[in-house]
């Protein structure tokens, strides 16, 4: 089985405990929680006394509960309660799985890291090689299947499709356009996919991409304001608007800033996450949308300033009535695309 995966790419824990914050907490494996029974967790860290887990009434699926918007076995120093009692064994598959991300294809698996990870940003450039970390992800058994990359046509360009096969003959030439600048990587493999296809293809528009990225930002904060949305996730929503309705303070991009940002677009290529936005021109739309927004967020265009904001934000956008809602906004996404 092939493994594909940024061979540069790193990763290590920061115990920062985001990944514990705001997510749901399932489907927990039932000898998981069958075992935290027979161990008597809430011996051993009382929050649990009040419940700890629930079961979905459809599924019959497990999921921990909540405390204050994180998960109920968050201690204050931002580590597991279940991890220090017992071991990481004893948590959850997507625990220890979290933040890779792994997609199987017809050639084999792609390995990337979350972006909505805390620590992304401060371990792409000194965190422990994802080669020595390989094994181990794959080793994990999950209670879900993989996520499987097989779309039956997918878009890369408007009015084009092609098959998942075609398309991983293209991932790796499209790879090797991400260099330096990711507005010009965008560009680039624009150029390229129209070469491929015969087709001439628009020349960037600064004026149209800045008069797109903010018709975006003006409708998605328009849409979100009419969310029905449950108490829980309201956090989640209040968040993205604040970001949405912070004042421009223009931050130049910084070589590392620049190189932070690559890394992402990397990670959505090799991730095919572009795909949960209809195809590849929407998809790297919304991630042009995305750098822009962080450089108007933060008053140095650096990582470690753009990291936070951003992981916060994408932890923010999963929600699914917010994730609807930025669905709604790809004929922008694809314009920007278009633009760059």
């Amino acid at each position: 089985m092939e493994r594909k995966f940024q061979p540069d790419a790193k990763w290590s824990c920061r115990s920062c405990g985001d990944c514990c914050r705001g997510f749901s907490f399932g489907p927990v494996e039932p000898h998981i929680v069958e075992n935290l029974k027979k161990e008597k967790i809430e011996d051993h860290w009382p929050p649990a006394k009040e419940g700890w887990y629930s079961q979905n009434p459809q599924t019959d699926g497990y999921f921990f509960q909540h405390r204050d918007g994180h998960c109920v076995f968050l201690q204050e120093n931002n580590l597991c309660a279940i991890h220090a009692h017992f071991g990481s064994e004893a948590k959850p598959w997507f625990c220890r799985e979290y933040p890779f991300h792994v997609v199987e294809d017809a050639q084999g698996v792609s390995i990337t890291v979350r972006e909505d990870c805390g620590g992304f940003h401060k371990s792409f450039e000194d965190g422990e090689s994802i080669v020595e970390q390989l094994d181990s992800i794959l080793k994990i058994q999950r209670v879900v299947p993989l996520q499987r990359f097989d779309p039956e046509r997918l878009l890369i360009l408007p009015g084009l499709a092609v098959s998942a096969m075609n398309w991983l003959q293209v991932e790796p030439v499209l790879m090797e356009r991400i260099k330096g600048n990711p507005r010009e990587s965008v560009s680039s493999i624009r150029s390229a996919l129209f070469q491929m296809a015969g087709r001439q293809g628009p020349p960037s528009s600064d004026k149209d991409y800045r008069a797109c990225y903010e018709a975006c930002t003006e409708r998605l904060q328009m849409q979100l304001q009419h969310l029905d949305i449950s108490p829980l996730m309201k956090e989640m929503q209040v968040k993205v608007q604040r970001l949405l309705q912070k004042p421009v303070r223009g931050a130049d991009p910084t070589i590392q800033g620049e190189a932070y940002f690559c890394n992402i677009l990397k990670n959505r290529l090799l991730s095919k996450s572009f795909a949960r936005l209809g195809g590849l021109p929407m998809g790297l739309g919304f991630f042009l949308f995305e750098r822009e927004l962080m450089y108007s967020l933060v008053e140095e265009g650096t990582a470690d300033k753009i990291g936070p904001v951003m992981s916060s934000w994408r932890r923010a956008i999963m929600i699914r009535p917010i994730w609807k809602t930025i669905r709604r906004l790809e004929p922008i996404f694809l314009d920007l695309f278009m633009y760059a």
